[in-house]
């Protein structure tokens, strides 16, 4: 990117955090944790860096509704533990755990995976 272009990005984005701040002096919240301009910022950040940890951390989501897992595939052939390989599809699928869009599917249960669920639906009931 051109400095141009990220001057303008980094002025804007000080020019929001003083406007947060002088917003915050005026606030009730100013009144019971004073925080000069420095520390504001800085509570803003840990704010931001924490929703983004949580954001990418890996948390095995629970499988919504067992019913429609049970008609895309029997029990019997879900947790066999024989031939189930993670495969390219042509085309987008819903993972049948996460329900996000995958590329992947199991070659056994035709159901769409990512790699993270792959193993948690082979496990869990």
């Amino acid at each position: 990117m051109p400095k141009v272009v990220l001057a303008i990005i980094s002025y804007l984005l000080q020019t929001a955090m003083h406007n947060a701040w002088l917003l915050y002096r005026e606030s009730m919240a100013a009144a019971t944790l004073p925080l000069a301009h420095l520390q504001f910022i800085r509570e803003v950040c840990k704010v931001y860096f924490a929703r983004s940890q949580a954001k990418n951390a890996q948390v095995p989501l629970p499988v919504h509704n067992p019913k429609s897992l049970e008609r895309r595939c029997s029990a019997d052939i879900r947790f066999d533990g024989v031939g189930h390989y993670i495969e390219r599809n042509a085309t987008q699928i819903r993972c049948a755990v996460c329900h996000m869009k995958v590329y992947k599917t199991c070659s056994k249960c035709r159901v769409g995976l990512h790699l993270d669920c792959f193993a948690g639906f082979h496990t869990t009931a």
